[in-house]
């Protein structure tokens, strides 16, 4: 059954909408996805089984009771991970790239040649991506700093990345190249030191 949504449900538990034939199945199948507990949804079955008259009073005065029957809800996830909260392909996605950038550097300074230099440039902004990315995601929660800090780090976070890879692939194609960039860095070093 697909998963149905949520704000639809409770307002179908506590009579909203006025259709009570659905009532068992929404119960079921909100009980069966794990969005609220079987013990509220037997209460709201126990309350509801005749459709009462709703006014906007009876619903303040008869409130859900604010017991912790109701599952949280995560407000933010995480980037590019299954809905399913499987992260097995992202994490071995990750350390394939980590172990492919252990082979890209010396390949890099070695050979010189704008691909093997375009591969690294990749490689390496998706490896800092990623880890910067698991930064955001555990220090800007929304349920710490609020809603808005962590939709401005995210964006921040993807400007930064595209600003990286774009600074590298100018430095490839209209400079020296990455390869030749760090000969050069270490030429000056030794020049000075023989002055």
């Amino acid at each position: 059954m697909a998963r149905c949504h949520l704000s639809r449900q409770l307002s179908l538990l506590t009579g909203k909408l006025g259709n009570y034939g659905q009532l068992p199945l929404v119960r079921n199948c909100a009980v069966s996805q794990g969005i609220i507990h079987p013990q509220f949804a037997s209460f709201i079955a126990q309350k509801y089984t005749t459709a009462p008259k709703l006014t906007a009073t009876s619903l303040m005065l008869n409130s859900v009771p604010q017991l912790n029957l109701v599952r949280s809800i995560a407000t933010s996830q995480r980037h590019c991970a299954p809905i399913t909260g499987d992260h097995v392909r992202l994490w071995q996605a990750e350390r394939v790239t980590s172990a492919i950038l252990i082979g890209l550097l010396p390949a890099c300074i070695l050979l010189e040649n704008p691909f093997v230099d375009v591969t690294l440039s990749v490689f390496m902004v998706m490896h800092s991506h990623w880890g910067l990315e698991a930064i955001v995601i555990d220090y800007a929660r929304p349920i710490v700093v609020g809603n808005i800090v962590p939709k401005i780090a995210h964006f921040a976070l993807n400007l930064f990345s595209a600003a990286t890879l774009a600074g590298l692939l100018l430095l490839i194609y209209n400079g020296p190249g990455l390869g030749k960039t760090v000969k050069n860095l270490w030429t000056v070093g030794k020049s000075e030191a023989a002055k």
